[in-house]
C-alpha cells in the first residue's frame, strides 16, 4: 500500500480557518496527521482526536445535512422519498445517540466512528439543558421545513436523468492547486442547471456568496455549462427561504483572486511550499480570544493547554 501524503489543496473552510487562527490551521492540517495511528506520538494521536470534534451548532448542521441526502438519494435511486416521520425519527435517534457517546467520551477511543463535541470535551463550554433541547428542536423544525417546501415539491417531480449530485465531494484545479467542494444538491431544470446549498443557521451573505461563486465555477468547468445557465441558490432551512445569486465570468475571477491570495498566505508559513512541510511555531495564535470559543484544539494550544503528560 502506497505510503500517504499530506498534499497541500485549498477550500472555503481551509481558507476560514487559516484566516481565524493560523496555529488552529495547523492543527487540523498538519499537526494530527499521522494520529489515526494508534501508535502515533502523544501530541499527535491527541490532536487527531481533538481534531474530529464540532460544536454543536457544526454537529447540527452536518446531521440534518446528513439526514437531506439520505432522503435525496433515496428519491433520486428509487424515486419515492422516504416520509417525512421516516426522516424525521432516523435525525432523531442519531442524534440521541451522538449526543450520548459524545458525553460518555467515547470519541477518545473511536475518534472516527464516535461523535465528539466540544462542549463535553470542555467543562468551561458547557451548554444549559434548555440550550441543547432548542437545538433538537431546530433540526427537527429543519427536516419539517424541507418537507414542505417548494424545492422539495420540484424535486420529486424530477426526472431521474435529471439528477447531477447530491453531496458529493468534488474538486478541480486552481493554479496547479486542488480545490475542494461539496455540492448540497445539483440538478437539471427549466434547461437551467441548478446549484442548492441548505443552511441551518443565520446567513453570512458575503461568505454564501462567495460559496456559491466557487460552486457556480466548479460545476461551469465541471459539466461544460455557461455560467449564465446556472442558477445557485441558498436554501434557508430555519426560515424556509430561497435566495438565488447569480454569476458571470467575471465573478469567477474575482474567486480566483481570493483563492490566489489565501494559498500564497499559507505557503508562505511553511517550511517546504513543495513538501508541504510545516512547523507549529511558525503558524501564530490569533491575535485575539475570539476563534477560541469555537476551537476544538484548546487543550493542546499554549493559550489554553494541559500538558500532554497531564492526560496520559
Amino acid at each position: 500500500m502506497a505510503e500517504l501524503k499530506n498534499e497541500f489543496s485549498w477550500s472555503k473552510s481551509r481558507a476560514e480557518t487559516f484566516s481565524a487562527c493560523p496555529r488552529q490551521y495547523f492543527y487540523r492540517y498538519y499537526g494530527s496527521w499521522g494520529g489515526w495511528d494508534r501508535k502515533a506520538n502523544p501530541k499527535t494521536r491527541t490532536t487527531y482526536i481533538l481534531k474530529q470534534l464540532q460544536t454543536r451548532q457544526q454537529w447540527v448542521g452536518a446531521t440534518v445535512h446528513n439526514g437531506l441526502r439520505w432522503a435525496l438519494a433515496t428519491l433520486r435511486d428509487t424515486g419515492a422519498a422516504p416520509a417525512e416521520e421516516t426522516t424525521l425519527n432516523a435525525l432523531g435517534k442519531r442524534l440521541a445517540l451522538d449526543f450520548q457517546n459524545s458525553g460518555e467520551g467515547l470519541y477518545w477511543d473511536e475518534p472516527k466512528k464516535m461523535c465528539g463535541l466540544i462542549e463535553h470535551e470542555y467543562d468551561e463550554l458547557e451548554v444549559s439543558d434548555e440550550a441543547w433541547s432548542a437545538l433538537f428542536e431546530g433540526a427537527l423544525a429543519s427536516i419539517n421545513a424541507f418537507y414542505h417546501s417548494e424545492i422539495f415539491e420540484k424535486l420529486r417531480t424530477l426526472p431521474a436523468d435529471q439528477w447531477v449530485e447530491v453531496e458529493k465531494l468534488g474538486s478541480f484545479d486552481v493554479d496547479g492547486v486542488k480545490v475542494w467542494v461539496q455540492l448540497d444538491c445539483a440538478f437539471w431544470a427549466e434547461s437551467n442547471l441548478h446549484i442548492i446549498d441548505w443552511k441551518t443557521g443565520r446567513t453570512d451573505v458575503d461568505s454564501t456568496k462567495m460559496q456559491l461563486a466557487l460552486y457556480t465555477w466548479y460545476a461551469s468547468k465541471q459539466w461544460n455549462v455557461a455560467p449564465e445557465n446556472i442558477v445557485s441558490g441558498e436554501f434557508n432551512l430555519g426560515t424556509n427561504e430561497l435566495f438565488t445569486h447569480p454569476f458571470t465570468a467575471n465573478d469567477f475571477q474575482s474567486v480566483h483572486e481570493r483563492i490566489a491570495k489565501s494559498v500564497a498566505a499559507m505557503r508562505e508559513l511553511l517550511d517546504d511550499a513543495v513538501a508541504n512541510a510545516a512547523t507549529e511555531e511558525n503558524f501564530p495564535l490569533a491575535e485575539t480570544n475570539t476563534p477560541c470559543a469555537t476551537c476544538a484544539f484548546r487543550r493542546i494550544c499554549p493559550r489554553w493547554a494541559t500538558p500532554i503528560e497531564a492526560m496520559e
